[in-house]
Order: structure tokens, then C-alpha cells, then sequence
């Protein structure tokens, strides 16, 4: 390759940011807006879904044909996005979330001699969950082992906390993970909370695995708490009947305010506004909203999820190990205790600006162009550009 000339970057994942937005396609597109002001890069971007009115700007959008998924995987893609990648010829390639695509990304980079950036989007693509025997299993099955590939066949596998650096040693014998941790830009001012009540919101898609119902539930437990009001703002991923059921069961009229799903101008705003963010998430990666609660001075209480075990240790917010009790009384304490929530959300503060700066973004970016310029190396042989300290 001619280095004077762009570097071809593709970026493939399943869904663009205009189809569905969670923490993945956040980061992603701001990784894309980056490629794009950087001037050194030709960008593709590669999907299975996207929305039909969207139009790049910067960049070229690759939407594959529209295929029904099976059993959650998108084999039917899987010809598709091959014939694409053969068309872009990239320079290199960059994967976010784990499915079926990380496979055939991974065979089109050992095929074509095209190194792959695999970047961990959360914990469940290094140790996914094995559902029941069914019908699925087959389909779910080479899901699982198409992500395994592209953990194997990577140049460099990009993780955003130690536990993740450990699983992929564990699972697939790699140790040369490169660190690079989640990164959001630091907001020019953060706004005063209001004084008279105490927000206390939830942010994420409406799901099995981020647990809903269990803020509806924390809501109507605390319902007689004074001053207190209940938000949550998420697009909906299940059955609009079972979110009414849930609804119906678990609140009263005016127990929650739910927004739907609203743009990240407006997720800002509500933290902006907000006092405590809870998380219920089964698991997570490196969950944003954390970071965006951080730089906002929202305290955190999460349910299940502390990644590197940052909410303890660093004292950035309050962790309840799964005990939906101890998450409930440490809501209550953190709503009756401005004090506590100051301390909080000053140590919080702290260290999203020290780990979670837009540096890590510049490191990621400097990666794919040492990826794409490095003379053709095995997984891992890639000098430890973009490595952040652990």
C-alpha cells in the first residue's frame, strides 16, 4: 500500500448507529466521526441494519440486503457482507459486537490477508450465555464459535477493563490484549440539580438483559419517599404488550415517567438534570451511561454490573453485588443524603476525566493506522501502539 494514499478502514458491525443506538454504536460513532476529521482515512461502514433515510456524511454506508435473522445470528448475511468485503478490499478492518459477522470478518482477514481490530463490546462476547437446548442451538452454536474466530484471528483484540483482558486469556489463550477504555467528550459545563425533588432515572433499551422491571419495581417501593420522581428513557426491544403487562403489574399512574426511545441530545439532558442513574443490567461492557452520569455529576447505583470494580474501589458510585434489597435501601440513601451523592459524584467526576477522555479515542484511531501500515504479522505481533495503563 502506497502510505501516502488514505488508509481504507471498514467498519462492520450489525446494526448503525441511525438503526439502533446503544453504548456500542455511541462509541462507534464517535470513532467514525473521528476517522472521518482525521483526513488519513478512506471509511466504510458495513451493516446489517441502518436506517434507509440516513445519509453519511464523510463516509460510505454499506446497508447488506435486508435477510431475516435466525435464532438471533445473521447467517443469512453472512454471503452478503463476504461479497462486500471483497468489494471494499479494506486495509483493515474494525469489528464491534460479537455475532456471526465477527466470523465472516475474521475469514475474510486470514483469506485476504487484511489485518482485523476486534474490539470487546461487552462481557457476554468473551462468555456468552449458553441458552437451553431448542431448535436455536444449531444457529446460536455458530454464532458462538464465529465470535470465538474472530478472538483468535484478530491482529489485535481491543478490551475495555481487566475481567475482559482475563477471559480472553482464559478462553482462547490470548495475552496481548490491548486496553483502550471506553471514551465520551467532556461536557463544556454541567448544569445545577434542581432542588425541589431528586431524579432518579434509568437509561438503556428495553430488554431481557437490562431488567426493566426491576427500576418499575424499585419505583413503586419507594413511592412514598417525598420529593422523589422516576424516569426512564430507552427504546423498546421487547413486545409492546409485555412492557404494558410489566407496567400494569409493577407501578401505579405516575410512578415512572418513561420517555421511549429519545436521541443522545436528549439523554444528555436528562442526566443533566438528573441526581441518581440506576443500572439493573445483568451484565454489561463498560456500561456509557456510567461515564455520561460521571461527567454530569449523577451518582451511580448499579444493581449487578462494576466493571474492574471501579464503583468500590474507586468509590464512583454504589454497588449492591445483586441484592436488589441493598440496591433499594443505597437509592433511598443516596435521595435522603446530598451529602453522600456529593462525595460520589466528585470521585466520579475524577476519574472519568482521567480514564475516559477523548485521548482513548485518539489512541484507538492510531491503532488502525498501525494495523493497516505494519508489514503483514501474526495476531498479536502488533506493537503496543494505543496501549492504555492498566
Amino acid at each position: 500500500m502506497n502510505r501516502r494514499s488514505p488508509v481504507r478502514v471498514c467498519i462492520v458491525m450489525p446494526s448503525h448507529w441511525s438503526a439502533k443506538f446503544g453504548g456500542a454504536e455511541l462509541q462507534v460513532r464517535l470513532l467514525a466521526e473521528r476517522l472521518v476529521e482525521d483526513g488519513r482515512f478512506e471509511l466504510h461502514f458495513v451493516a446489517a441494519n441502518a436506517d434507509p433515510a440516513h445519509r453519511p456524511a464523510g463516509y460510505a454506508l454499506h446497508r447488506l440486503p435486508s435477510r431475516r435473522r435466525i435464532a438471533g445470528q445473521y447467517l443469512l448475511h453472512a454471503p452478503a457482507l463476504a461479497r462486500c468485503l471483497h468489494e471494499i478490499a479494506p486495509d483493515v478492518l474494525y469489528q464491534r459486537v460479537g455475532s456471526l459477522l465477527s466470523g465472516v470478518a475474521a475469514r475474510y482477514s486470514r483469506v485476504a490477508g487484511r489485518p482485523l481490530v476486534w474490539h470487546v463490546a461487552s462481557d457476554n462476547d468473551l462468555e456468552p450465555a449458553v441458552p437451553p437446548p431448542s431448535w436455536r442451538t444449531p444457529v446460536q452454536a455458530l454464532g458462538r464459535r464465529a465470535v470465538a474466530e474472530a478472538a483468535r484471528q484478530a491482529r489485535v483484540v481491543v478490551v475495555q477493563t481487566r475481567a475482559q483482558a482475563e477471559r480472553l486469556a482464559v478462553r482462547h489463550g490470548r495475552r496481548d490484549a490491548v486496553h483502550v477504555p471506553n471514551f465520551h467528550p467532556l461536557p463544556e459545563a454541567v448544569p445545577a440539580k434542581p432542588a425541589d425533588r431528586v431524579t432518579i432515572c434509568w437509561l438503556g433499551n428495553l430488554k431481557a438483559l437490562k431488567r426493566p422491571e426491576l427500576f418499575l419495581r424499585l419505583a413503586r417501593d419507594l413511592r412514598d419517599e417525598p420529593g422523589l420522581e422516576f424516569v426512564m428513557a430507552g427504546a423498546l426491544q421487547m413486545p409492546r404488550d409485555d412492557w404494558a403487562t410489566l407496567l400494569a403489574r409493577e407501578t401505579r399512574p405516575g410512578d415512572v415517567h418513561w420517555l421511549g426511545a429519545i436521541p443522545p441530545s436528549k439523554a444528555r439532558e436528562l442526566l443533566g438534570r438528573a441526581h441518581v442513574l440506576v443500572n439493573t443490567s445483568r451484565w454489561e461492557g463498560f456500561p456509557n451511561t456510567f461515564i455520561e452520569s460521571w461527567l454530569r455529576d449523577v451518582a451511580v447505583a448499579s444493581l449487578a454490573v462494576d466493571p474492574d470494580g471501579v464503583l468500590e474501589t474507586e468509590g464512583c458510585g454504589f454497588h449492591a453485588h445483586g441484592d436488589y434489597a441493598a440496591l433499594r435501601d443505597g437509592v433511598r440513601r443516596l435521595a435522603r443524603d446530598p451529602a453522600a451523592r456529593a462525595t460520589l459524584v466528585r470521585r466520579a467526576a475524577e476519574h472519568a476525566r482521567a480514564h475516559h477522555s477523548p485521548a482513548n479515542l485518539d489512541r484507538l484511531v492510531e491503532l488502525l493506522h498501525a494495523a493497516a501500515v505494519a508489514p503483514a504479522m501474526t495476531p498479536g505481533q502488533l506493537p503496543p501502539v494505543a496501549q492504555a495503563p492498566w
